[in-house]
């Protein structure tokens, strides 16, 4: 996703740029653009973050050679005895037997630093608390020969801009549980990242683009 921003930033200003001074060579103008530019270029490394966050919330499916009983036992006791920064537990509103459902939520703060001050001269970082809260669902489906598929979602909040400061946690949680019970193997795919064709939406801003193209350049050329 940064990659996709410094890349609509740049298309931004050099398309501008070329299309004022070079097409048109008109100032100030090829400002629209450069937007309507930036936005298409920059489309599809959004979408690939877009597809790679939501495999990380939702990761594949992991099947595992221990009974559906047992992997449900482990990882009810991991979530009482897990803590974090100074106490920072798991609260399990739900979890169900018979369903084969566990519903979990953590609550916690963090301290998040960022620059501040009126102007370059008095400029400091200030370092603030901010609420992280995380509700984590975890599915077992029972299979022959005592094996066990478990699914993981997840959905992170968190104050301020930092979107991925959840990361670790979550990151945390799959791993303690492959620890828990053993090697697993992936059920399924993760979603793709290969770019599909176009939506509507980008189609039409770069019909818009060349359409505001086309109108700059008759204005500059019959002016």
């Amino acid at each position: 996703m940064g990659v996709g921003i410094v890349v609509a930033i740049v298309t931004f200003f050099v398309v501008g740029a070329v299309t004022g001074t070079c097409v048109l060579q008109t100032p100030a103008t090829g400002t629209l653009e450069g937007l309507l530019t930036a936005i298409c270029v920059s489309y599809p490394f959004f979408y690939h973050a877009s597809v790679n966050r939501y495999n990380f919330l939702h990761p594949v499916p992991r099947r595992y050679n221990v009974p559906v009983k047992q992997a449900f036992g482990k990882i009810r006791k991991h979530l009482d005895e897990k803590t974090y920064n100074f106490g920072d537990k798991w609260s399990v509103p739900t979890a169900d037997t018979l369903e084969r459902r566990i519903n979990a939520t953590i609550r916690y703060t963090d301290e998040e630093s960022h620059l501040e001050g009126n102007s370059v001269n008095s400029m400091h970082m200030k370092t603030e608390r901010k609420q992280r809260f995380i509700v984590m669902d975890i599915s077992f489906k029972e299979e022959p020969n005592d094996t066990v598929v478990v699914q993981f979602d997840f959905k992170p909040e968190a104050e301020g801009l930092n979107w991925a400061v959840c990361d670790h946690v979550i990151r945390g949680m799959v791993s303690d549980v492959e620890t828990l019970l053993g090697p697993g193997t992936d059920v399924g795919s993760a979603a793709e990242t290969t770019l599909a064709a176009p939506p509507w939406w980008v189609i039409g801003v770069a019909a818009c683009n060349l359409m505001v193209l086309f109108g700059d350049i008759k204005t500059a050329v019959f002016k």
